[in-house]
């Protein structure tokens, strides 16, 4: 009998393990992680199945690849990082630190062996389509942007535009402070906002 009766769900590792993570994390175009085309989908669904059993408990990334790198799995650590990242970047999971980590946040975390017991892996609830419309039109009207139409890209996006937002506001405020121009309170208000 095997030992790693499930080692050829993966059946071929990548090269340039960096390299194609920076790309599960940075591709703008999700519909290459939607679950019919997501390579080695029974694996994935094996990864995703054991996250959704945790639910409830903060699961460390490096219990997950301990796992899986056992028997009857047999999988290389970064094919289930890889596996990991495209679960992350299509929404069905959370990867969080002290806070939840967007997709430029966590890669270096990722990236190195060291940090996969810092990231803790949860369920994410879903928004719906309807919500996210709503929030994207909202966000092309208040900072005139064109809003990404992925959820994770978007929420970067958005939080990219409120740090522009709350630095010009603290400019205006030393503007006001200091030459005593009407709207000191207002400007702070919105500060308190940001």
């Amino acid at each position: 009998e095997n030992t790693y009766n499930k080692l050829n769900l993966i059946t071929s590792s990548k090269e340039d393990f960096d390299k194609d993570l920076h790309v599960v994390l940075t591709e703008s175009d999700t519909s290459k992680l939607i679950q019919a085309r997501i390579p080695f989908k029974e694996a994935t669904d094996i990864v995703q199945t054991f996250i959704v059993n945790q639910s409830g408990k903060a699961l460390p990334l490096s219990d997950v690849v301990e796992r899986h790198e056992r028997s009857p799995y047999g999988w290389k650590n970064h094919d289930i990082i890889l596996i990991v990242a495209r679960l992350f970047r299509r929404g069905d999971i959370e990867l969080r630190t002290d806070a939840p980590l967007s997709p430029k946040e966590a890669e270096p975390f990722l990236q190195r062996q060291a940090s996969w017991k810092l990231i803790r892996i949860g369920t994410k609830q879903k928004v719906s389509v309807d919500v996210l419309r709503t929030a994207q039109q909202c966000a092309k009207r208040w900072f005139d942007i064109t809003p990404q139409s992925d959820e994770n890209l978007f929420i970067e996006q958005v939080k990219e535009q409120l740090v522009k937002l709350s630095v010009e506001l603290k400019r205006e405020e030393s503007a006001a402070e200091h030459k005593g121009y009407p709207g000191l309170g207002i400007i702070q208000s919105g500060k308190a906002l940001v």
